[in-house]
């Protein structure tokens, strides 16, 4: 339906067809009409021969050469076309593998990030034109280096025909280590990849992700200072510590491509022959497992609880619940729960089973009276509840579950309508779970017992305003409660405290604020942390987990990094009875979606709980 005008003094004119890919071949006929200057008309077919349709691909550059040997692309910013193999699609784009370039310095894939599904299939050969660019870009990369070599700019493709997937590159323990650097998988970015043995851990999390080390890779921990995939406020010291984000931990993003299952994993699975493609996200190298064949997987850890106290014995504990909502709604609908009963005999078989019933439990994250009564009851173990609602939105709230054989003297609250003059801003409740006091005794012997949950670190490695005052009422609560249990050591010199709960905090310091080292009378020196505290505690306090091996000083995994936020510290007068501690594995190590799984103990929270045994005596004094 095309008019082409015949030009003066010729016998022809010229127009362009375009046939389409998928035209069939064989004869194919085109009318035409002529029309001359007396507006005369005549019509005939002009036969068109379809043989075959190959399209072809004019390549600028190879994918190999995009990617190159350093941590960036020296073509970044320029259109390129390039040919390659899908082998992997994301709900935004594809990954596209070229031919080897026998340089293993250099990764031959890269992803093209088309914003929607893509028109494409693994195993498509395709013609890609697209910029070459990083994500994240330099402006928010940290390092600015560092990010997913891709083709973006509304990419244009179009098919060659099919193959086969590449073979994966084999990877182990020789490629993925401690001592290997941010950038040691750049060499595999995107490419098809395979670890024969690969074992979690953390376990597999809402959106079916998990991470995991090459086996004989030790389990990562989290390590004193601020993580080197962050900026660092302009406040902190230069010789605030470094935490190099363990780079022999591989994060595994199970059901990211198509059809492929969520792997339901707890820690310490080991996963076998697991391939897939190497996307970078969250940070952190990434596994796109193939949908087929799917892995094979050893046997699921199991729970395992702390040792049973002895007869010389009693035990003071902490467990965060983790939002630990009755059935009743008070002013929200998210402060209800319809598993309450379900959830409540989870949670009474965590206590009775794994925790060994201790004689005072530190509750954390739980609604109000009514909750925790409610698992009072449940436990049918003679605990009497107490708990004050505090002033934190969500309605979470810390408490005491304590037996009949111990003797309260008093419960009581601290600091609900204390403020503190935040950097940014006018004053500012400082606690939003305000800590709560036990007086007690045992068989006469009187201790005190502060159950806390510290503010969390949501925003302290902000490098903006946002980033202030979550850092200053960090150490502002610290310092209070440091205050708090010096006032206490002061008036009572002779007193056993113990001081448990939800710190939110290391037993080192994070390079932002030393929460535990203020808390314990042990603060971080100025020149190594951005906020540093005073000395406010004397006598130090202990912290207990560092009577742990180092292989079990964790009570939560956090982006696979084992770390300890749940905590018991002890003066000088109670360490005298202190007699062991352990950690019980229930929770950290176990699938969040075993939360509603009612038919399991694992899981009641995030958070693994914590007991310390004392003497039932007093010391005994000898002289010499």
């Amino acid at each position: 339906n095309t008019s082409v005008p015949l030009s003066s003094g010729l016998n022809y004119a010229l127009n362009n067809i375009t046939v389409a890919l998928a035209t069939t071949t064989g004869s194919k006929s085109i009318p035409l009409t002529v029309t001359d200057d007396q507006a005369r008309t005549g019509t005939f077919n002009v036969p068109l021969s379809v043989t075959s349709a190959n399209p072809t691909c004019f390549p600028t550059a190879t994918i190999s050469a995009i990617q190159g040997t350093a941590n960036q692309s020296a073509l970044l910013s320029q259109t390129v076309t390039v040919e390659g193999t899908v082998t992997a699609l994301k709900s935004n784009g594809f990954f596209l593998q070229g031919a080897s370039d026998n340089n293993t310095s250099t990764s031959d894939a890269l992803f093209v990030f088309t914003s929607s599904t893509p028109a494409a299939t693994p195993g498509d050969r395709l013609c890609v034109t697209g910029t070459v660019s990083e994500f994240p870009n330099a402006s928010s990369a940290v390092p600015s280096d560092f990010g997913l070599t891709q083709l973006s700019g509304s990419p244009m493709f179009f098919k060659l025909g099919t193959a086969a997937l590449p073979a994966p590159v084999l990877l182990s323990s020789a490629d993925v280590t401690p001592n290997g650097g941010l950038y040691q998988l750049e060499k595999f970015e995107g490419m098809r990849v395979q670890f024969t043995s690969l074992v979690s851990v953390s376990p597999t999390e809402t959106g079916g992700v998990f991470y995991a080390v090459p086996q004989g890779t030790n389990r990562p921990f989290r390590e004193p200072g601020i993580e080197i995939t962050l900026n660092r406020p302009a406040a902190t010291p230069a010789g605030a510590p470094s935490f190099d984000d363990n780079p022999e931990m591989i994060r595994v993003d199970s059901d990211a491509q198509p059809g492929a299952p969520v792997l339901t994993v707890t820690a310490n699975v080991t996963i076998n022959n697991i391939t897939g493609v190497l996307d970078f996200s969250s940070a952190r190298y990434t596994l796109l497992p193939d949908a087929s064949p799917a892995p094979s997987l050893s046997p699921l850890s199991t729970l395992t609880p702390v040792p049973a106290p002895d007869a010389s014995e009693f035990t003071i504990a902490t467990i965060n619940l983790e939002r630990f909502y009755d059935d009743v709604s008070n002013t929200s609908a998210s402060d209800n729960d319809a598993n309450f009963a379900p959830r409540r005999a989870k949670a009474a078989r965590v206590i009775r089973d794994v925790m060994r019933l201790p004689d005072v439990v530190g509750v954390v994250e739980v609604e109000n009276l009514n909750a925790l009564q409610g698992l009072a009851n449940e436990l049918a173990a003679g605990y009497t509840p107490y708990i004050f609602e505090g002033n934190d939105p969500s309605k979470i709230n810390v408490g005491f579950l304590v037996k009949s054989r111990i003797t309260v003297n008093s419960v009581a609250q601290v600091g609900k309508d204390t403020q503190y003059s935040p950097p940014i801003g006018s004053p500012q409740i400082l606690n939003d779970r305000p800590p709560v006091v036990l007086s007690a005794a045992m068989n006469g012997s009187p201790f005190t017992v502060i159950v806390n949950h510290l503010r969390s670190l949501i925003d302290v490695s902000s490098t903006t305003t946002s980033g202030e005052n979550p850092r200053a009422k960090r150490r502002a609560q610290a310092e209070f409660l440091a205050n708090l249990i010096q006032n206490i050591q002061t008036t009572k010199p002779q007193e056993p405290i113990a001081v448990v709960g939800d710190f939110n905090a290391f037993q080192f310091n994070d390079g932002y604020v030393d929460v535990l080292g203020t808390v314990r009378g042990v603060p971080t020196p100025a020149s190594l942390v951005t906020l540093a505290s005073n000395d406010l505690v004397n006598p130090d306090l202990n912290a207990l987990v560092d009577t742990l091996p180092e292989a079990q000083r964790y009570s939560y995994t956090f982006e696979g990094n084992a770390q300890t936020l749940d905590h018991i510290l002890l003066n000088s007068a109670f360490q005298q009875r202190f007699r062991r501690f352990a950690i019980g594995r229930v929770n950290a190590d176990f699938p969040a979606a075993w939360r509603t799984d009612f038919n399991r103990t694992e899981r009641v929270s995030d958070h693994d709980p914590a007991v310390a045994y004392f003497s039932l005596l007093p010391p005994i004094n000898r002289r010499r």
